[in-house]
């Protein structure tokens, strides 16, 4: 069984694609000179050796939240603001557990005095503290009366390279602007050998229709390096725009670097945000890390759960642009030199 509900508009439209010579760039001297702009064309250099610098700072980030969840039976009629006297009468029918994870990446911008820190988007490490669903009428309007609550009991975040565990710690957040900032400090400096993002930030809002970029990012857990030209841009007050390229799950925190009068002169100019898509809701068997495949021949009869999965609509995403970036670390600036993980170098070059 499966519903299916639309939330986003599908964009249909035609295009008339005509072809390009790429190697005539090379020798095209209007597309070399110098403007002072982010450049809308295929570099004429060997940029390999830049990107892979990029790519040794961007890092798989994962993060897994614990929760414990109390079920409630309509005739309870329980409210939100009785939950905890819920919860403490034991008033629920079953008690429960679930985790809920999520994947994408992360570039460190931050190593000094034995400490790293490390930018990514809010809702890959920000997860909420409590979840409420509500019972639903027999013609589908909602009501107030509580059907579950969940708890989150524990949080891990965790870079797979990264000493011992992994796990870091989740410094500042912003949920509006989807930019959070992670950092871990350790005891001995020499266990950090990693590579730093070390170019320039540059601004988004100078950015126009079709300027070449770069995407650098863990879609699917691979780590990928691909290209976009750049839509709509300006799109928003902080320079947001919209890319063309083909991204994946895990892609969300991907840096978006430009080139302003060729090699070697790349600027981070956003991060990937997200791509839209269609949310389905399907019922599903419980999940079981001991249980082995259904038997499609057999009827199931066992318990049953809807579990949330979407359809990503390829060739639209959305970015945080680097000025969004650099105002969430202006707005946060005395609290993480409190803290010592401001990133000067990155954000004040």
């Amino acid at each position: 069984m499966k519903i299916s509900f639309i939330i986003l508009l599908l964009f249909i439209g035609c295009s008339h694609k005509t072809g390009v010579d790429q190697s005539s760039f090379a020798n095209n001297s209007e597309l070399q000179k110098i403007d002072g702009k982010y450049d809308s064309f295929y570099p004429t250099e060997e940029v390999s050796s830049y990107l892979e610098e990029m790519v040794l700072s961007v890092k798989i980030i994962n993060s897994i939240a614990f929760y414990e969840v109390y079920l409630f039976d309509y005739e309870k009629r329980i409210f939100r603001d009785r939950i905890d006297e819920a919860v403490n009468q034991k008033y629920y029918y079953k008690k429960t557990d679930f985790t809920n994870t999520a994947s994408g990446s992360a570039t460190i911008i931050f190593q000094e005095n034995k400490k790293i820190g490390l930018v990514t988007c809010a809702h890959i490490v920000d997860m909420q503290d409590t979840i409420f669903t509500y019972f639903r009428e027999k013609d589908g309007t909602s009501t107030n009366y509580v059907e579950s609550f969940s708890v989150k009991k524990s949080q891990s975040n965790y870079v797979v390279e990264f000493p011992g565990s992994g796990s870091v710690d989740l410094i500042a957040s912003d949920k509006e602007k989807d930019i959070a900032y992670l950092g871990k400090e350790y005891s001995d400096a020499a266990i950090l050998p990693f590579k730093t993002f070390n170019f320039k930030t540059g601004n988004a809002k100078e950015l126009n229709w079709g300027t070449f970029t770069y995407v650098i990012g863990y879609p699917l857990n691979f780590r990928i390096v691909s290209r976009a030209i750049v839509s709509s841009p300006n799109r928003s007050s902080d320079g947001s725009f919209l890319l063309d390229a083909v991204f994946n799950r895990g892609m969300s925190g991907g840096i978006i670097v430009s080139l302003r009068d060729g090699v070697p002169n790349f600027e981070l100019v956003g991060m990937v945000h997200s791509v839209p898509g269609d949310k389905e809701f399907i019922l599903v068997p419980p999940k079981n890390k001991n249980a082995i495949d259904y038997n499609n021949i057999v009827p199931y009869k066992g318990e049953i759960f809807v579990e949330e999965f979407r359809n990503l609509k390829y060739g639209i995403t959305r970015v945080v642009s680097i000025n969004s970036i650099k105002e969430f670390f202006s707005e946060n600036k005395e609290y993480l030199i409190s803290k010592g993980f401001y990133p000067a170098t990155f954000i004040e070059p």
